[in-house]
């Protein structure tokens, strides 16, 4: 007997999917659904509205008539997404929390505890497709997901349902509407849940040491202080806090470099600056899905931020599979060490790994 935990986070795109599979019980007694809600995040204080969607996660189950669990991630959350986000930021690099908290939280944490109370299949409401076992994108591209997904194995993506797959969102604001659920009007959740409305660099400080530094132009002038070199991303513009310049036109501002090791932040007043320009990229921690990795150059489509438009470009893997080099058909502008790289075959989704 089909059984199927779905996770209820208290948004319109989890009730919706556990709406659409309630619906479909009622019309196949032998598919039992069940929702349950997560507890990601513990710190100093809730920066998540953690009740406030608890309350609506509740409000949904009871209305639709089917059981919930409440369980606590947050100690796996904090040891392999959060300690891991702080030591990329420490070493320069631009984490992805997202990502880390699919792939080892609301994913494979959710999967092994849902299993010991008998599911077949956990479901989501992910904006995503699974395609003859695959992770693929989403109908709706404007939503799609996928790129959030990739490190998610396929061990346990075949175990996965994805109610929204081939929705549209309006599509979905509709039927939540229709259906009378409470949470039809409420707005996505944006941003990185543990750091909520806070501040980003404020809330960081807590954690990790940071100190000013000298914040220059790519011709070595001095042009200022900034809060801290592990802040900043490749091709950032807000945030510089640059005022007029003496020599300089009033243009905006981009970062273009930093260092570490002298906490020194190099930005430059040229959109595409060459310091900006890559031609290639280099990923580790692949993650391959449907196939096995290909033993020859293989021409892909990928993307390196969520919602970019696909690019073309050719890949090859190293003989294990475990690392990949991406040469694009046409130059790119701001890979940062430390994103994901998502690769395409058509809908599906091939394979993603870490950028280095």
């Amino acid at each position: 007997m089909p059984k199927v935990f779905v996770g209820l986070s208290g948004g319109v795109d989890s009730s919706v999917a556990a709406s659409f599979l309630k619906k479909q019980s009622l019309s196949d007694p032998q598919l039992e659904v069940e929702a349950v809600f997560m507890q990601n995040w513990r710190g100093q204080e809730e920066s998540c509205t953690i009740k406030d969607d608890y309350r609506d996660a509740q409000t949904i189950a009871r209305q639709l008539d089917i059981p919930l669990h409440f369980v606590d991630f947050s100690e796996r959350y904090w040891q392999d997404v959060f300690e891991f986000f702080l030591s990329e930021l420490e070493a320069g690099r631009t984490p992805n929390p997202d990502i880390l908290c699919n792939q080892h939280v609301k994913f494979d944490a959710l999967w092994h505890w849902a299993q010991d109370l008998g599911a077949t299949h956990i479901a989501t409401g992910h904006y995503a497709q699974i395609i003859n076992g695959q992770l693929a994108q989403a109908s709706d591209k404007s939503k799609d997901q996928s790129y959030f997904l990739w490190a998610v194995p396929p061990s346990v993506i075949k175990n996965c349902l994805f109610p929204l797959g081939g929705w549209q969102k309006t599509a979905v604001r509709k039927w939540a509407a229709e259906q009378g659920l409470p949470t039809s009007q409420k707005k996505d959740s944006t941003g990185i849940c543990f750091i909520g409305p806070k501040n980003f660099r404020d809330f960081i400080k807590q954690y990790l040491f940071t100190r000013p530094g000298a914040l220059i132009s790519d011709d070595g002038t001095y042009l200022g202080e900034h809060q801290g070199a592990l802040f900043y991303t490749l091709g950032q513009r807000s945030g510089l806090n640059i005022g007029g310049q003496s020599g300089h036109q009033q243009l905006p501002w981009y970062v273009v470099g930093k260092d570490l090791s002298s906490n020194t932040v190099v930005v430059a007043q040229e959109n595409n600056h060459p310091r900006l320009i890559s031609h290639s990229l280099s990923a580790q921690g692949i993650v391959w899905h449907g196939a096995l990795p290909p033993p020859d150059e293989k021409s892909i489509l990928t993307r390196f931020r969520h919602l970019q438009p696909l690019q073309e470009a050719t890949m090859t893997a190293s003989n294990d599979g475990s690392r990949i080099q991406v040469k694009f058909s046409r130059a790119q502008r701001a890979i940062n060490a430390g994103q994901a790289v998502v690769l395409y075959e058509g809908e599906l989704c091939l394979a993603g790994g870490w950028i280095d």
